[in-house]
C-alpha cells in the first residue's frame, strides 16, 4: 500500500473510531459519512481538529436541554469540525503550539506509558517493547505523527492479549445483539468491544497527543 492511502486509511479509521468512543456504541458509516471524511481530508483538516470538532458536537448535544438519544450521524458534526478548523488556520495552532503545551503532554504522556511499563504482566512481552519503543519516542521528541501510527499497531497487540474466554464472551455479546449484521460487520464489532474492554482491564494508554 503507497504511503498517502496508508495515511487515508488511517485517517478514515481515526476519525469513524474517535466518533464510536464519544457515541458510545458500535456505528457504521453510511457512504455519504464516508465522503464526508474525506472531504476533511481533502481540505486538509488535521486529525486532532476532527476530533475536537466530533467532541464540541457531542458536547453541545448533551448542553441542549430536553435532547435525548444519541447523535445518529457524522454529518451532525460538520459544522463544528469546519468552525475548529476555521478557528485553527486564524489561530495558526498545530505544529504551531505553544512549546510549553506541547511538552506538557508528551509529559503526561510518558507518565502514562511508565505507568503502564511498570504493571504490564510479563505474559505480554510484545505490549511491553512497544510501550518502551514509545517512551524513547517522546524523549527523542519525535514527530506526533509517529506516535498515531504506533497508535494502530497498538491495538493490533491489544487483541493479542484477550483471552479465549474473553473473546467468546463478546462474540456471543455482539452475534445477540447485531445478529442482523453480516460477519463481517460483526468481526469489526468484537474487534472495538474487545480492545476497548482490554484498554480498560489493563488500563492500557492511548499514545497519541490529542489525549492528554
Amino acid at each position: 500500500m503507497k504511503r498517502e492511502d496508508k495515511e487515508t486509511s488511517r485517517y478514515f479509521q481515526a476519525v469513524s473510531r474517535f466518533f464510536i468512543e464519544q457515541r458510545g456504541a458500535p456505528f457504521f458509516l453510511s457512504s455519504k459519512e464516508v465522503e464526508k471524511i474525506r472531504e476533511w481530508k481533502n481540505m486538509g483538516i488535521p486529525l486532532q481538529i476532527v476530533r475536537e470538532g466530533i467532541k464540541d458536537c457531542f458536547m453541545a448535544h448533551r448542553r441542549r436541554s430536553g435532547r435525548k438519544g444519541k447523535i445518529l450521524s457524522l454529518a451532525f458534526c460538520h459544522v463544528f469540525v469546519l468552525r475548529g478548523y476555521e478557528a485553527y488556520k486564524e489561530r495558526k495552532v498545530g505544529d504551531q503550539r505553544k512549546p510549553s503545551q506541547k511538552e506538557d503532554k508528551r509529559k503526561k504522556l510518558k507518565k502514562e506509558v511508565e505507568r503502564f511499563l511498570a504493571s504490564c504482566p510479563e505474559k505480554f512481552p510484545e505490549i511491553q517493547r512497544v510501550y518502551s519503543r514509545v517512551l524513547k519516542l517522546i524523549s527523542k521528541d519525535s514527530d506526533e505523527q509517529i506516535l498515531e501510527d504506533l497508535e494502530f499497531e497498538i491495538e493490533a497487540f491489544i487483541l493479542g492479549m484477550a483471552s479465549e474466554t474473553e473473546q467468546k464472551q463478546i462474540r456471543d455479546e455482539v452475534s445477540t445483539e447485531f445478529g442482523d449484521k453480516n460477519a463481517q460487520e460483526r468481526d469489526r464489532i468484537q474487534d472495538l468491544k474487545l480492545i476497548k474492554h482490554i484498554r480498560k482491564k489493563y488500563a492500557i494508554p492511548h499514545i497519541s497527543l490529542y489525549y492528554y
